[in-house]
């Protein structure tokens, strides 16, 4: 593989993964339609069976349709769109999206597993990159992390390096999305000031 780019840190980009970045973000920038959240769907649906007297509880084959609805839209105005495995799994979803727009799969769990009495979570792959290769054009991890916990933000780095190389072996690219997490007892105006 050749090398297209070079990141400061020198981590490299070969020609596959420049390759799958251009095709869908030729000026270099991805405008991206997230859709990944399985709890707020969950949320929005329970409220709207309520709103339309539809006495059920909301599960996960209505969190599928809804996502489907919105990927059947979502071409000619975005760039990408970020759905989990729920929607990406689904038959036929890939093609809802239209050849023009980049399909990030989100790979990690919902639940984190703590460390130290919760003073730390470590991220946890749902699905591994290299089975779900061939359903997305790239990938999406979230890491939870609280600065001031090395042990987890050490484990945390490890976990994401491993996926990274793992995801450009199979020449998708890796999106992370970082967030700072609620301590255990801290509130979250708390940690919105830390």
């Amino acid at each position: 593989m050749a090398t297209w780019a070079k990141f400061g840190d020198g981590v490299e980009v070969d020609d596959r993964l420049f390759g799958v970045l251009a095709k869908f973000a030729p000026d270099g920038t991805l405008d991206v339609f997230a859709s990944d959240q399985h709890n707020s769907y969950l949320k929005l649906l329970e409220s709207f069976f309520a709103q339309i007297k539809l006495n059920r509880r909301p599960a996960d084959e209505d969190v599928t349709e809804v996502c489907t609805r919105f990927a059947s839209h979502v071409g000619g105005v975005h760039s990408a769109a970020l759905f989990n495995h729920l929607a990406y799994e689904a038959p036929g979803f890939r093609d809802r999206l239209g050849k023009s727009v980049m399909l990030i799969g989100r790979l990690e769990d919902t639940n984190t597993v703590p460390i130290d009495g919760g003073k730390g979570q470590l991220a946890q792959l749902a699905r591994e990159p290299e089975k779900v290769a061939d359903k997305v054009d790239g990938f999406k991890t979230l890491v939870k992390l609280d600065p001031d916990h090395p042990e987890s933000w050490k484990r945390n780095q490890e976990w994401l390096n491993d996926v990274f190389e793992r995801c450009g072996k199979l020449g998708k690219p890796l999106f992370n999305e970082t967030l700072i997490f609620e301590r255990p007892g801290e509130s979250k105006a708390q940690m919105a000031a830390r």
